[in-house]
């Protein structure tokens, strides 16, 4: 390490993702709901699975990002993790609107998987700053840098997905005999745990989502599945009502919040 400059997480910017981070996980979890609703009112089994396993994915997603938020140090500094995780497209379903949905939930869980190593990174990072040691502090933001890169590449592919997945949750709407209002919390659960396995906290139990996972290279389905414990109560398992029917699944306000949360990311790392 000698002769060059050490890299650094810039701590302005690490205090930006947090709460950009934080913001982004309770659209997250209303989204995991609403995908919810939706796989009861879609007709078409494999569509159901889709948006029950959406649900799944968006609920992850949300504890990752709440996970940042949080970041306490680590002490297995001497470790280094970079995540290589991608889709592997010849995995896709050919049908559609099977092959949207499956590639943004494996956009999402390939999200999920980048924060993860993101955040690991840098509670190795402080735990490395407090003890001392300079050369591992500096190989864990290198691995941050290209976690944070990783991540908010991944979000601008799901952000480029948007609007065909909105485009199929409004058909599948359009075209259900089921009204949104007409949806108990009851069936959105079940749909849900068909999708995903009854415990909130380790989805690898769900048939739906496992196989979505199966199709990444790169990340392992069952750590991935893994959910981390955080303050967010589950939008449908913890669920005593439901959301109202929004004019789109995803809105333009959570492209907002997840082009704020990739800036803060590509600002992360300074040489």
């Amino acid at each position: 390490m000698l002769g060059r400059e050490m890299t650094d997480i810039a701590d302005a910017a690490r205090q930006q993702a947090k709460a950009a981070a934080a913001s982004q996980a309770v659209l997250d979890n209303n989204l995991a709901a609403i995908c919810g609703i939706i796989a009861v009112v879609a007709p078409p089994p494999p569509v159901k699975l889709a948006f029950g396993v959406g649900s799944g994915a968006y609920w992850l997603l949300a504890n990752y990002y709440q996970s940042i938020a949080n970041d306490p140090p680590r002490q297995d500094f001497d470790v280094v993790w970079e995540s290589d995780a991608q889709l592997d497209e010849s995995q896709v379903p050919a049908s559609e609107p099977e092959g949207t949905l499956h590639r943004f939930a494996a956009r999402t869980l390939l999200a999920a998987d980048a924060n993860s190593a993101l955040r690991i990174a840098m509670e190795r990072y402080d735990g490395a700053l407090a003890a001392g040691d300079r050369n591992a502090a500096d190989s864990q933001a290198q691995a941050a840098g290209h976690n944070a890169a990783a991540a908010a590449s991944h979000q601008d592919v799901l952000a480029s997905l948007a609007q065909d997945v909105n485009n199929i949750a409004n058909a599948v709407i359009q075209g259900s005999d089921r009204t949104w209002d007409s949806v108990t919390i009851e069936e959105a659960q079940a749909a849900y745990t068909s999708a995903c396995g009854t415990d909130k906290l380790n989805l690898s139990g769900g048939a739906g989502i496992t196989a979505v996972a199966q199709t990444l290279t790169g990340a392992a389905a069952d750590d991935l599945l893994v959910v981390p414990e955080t303050s967010l109560a589950h939008p449908l398992l913890d669920a005593t009502s439901l959301p109202e029917q929004p004019e789109a699944l995803i809105s333009q306000e959570y492209l907002d919040a997840q082009s704020s949360y990739s800036a803060a990311l590509k600002d992360l790392i300074t040489p």
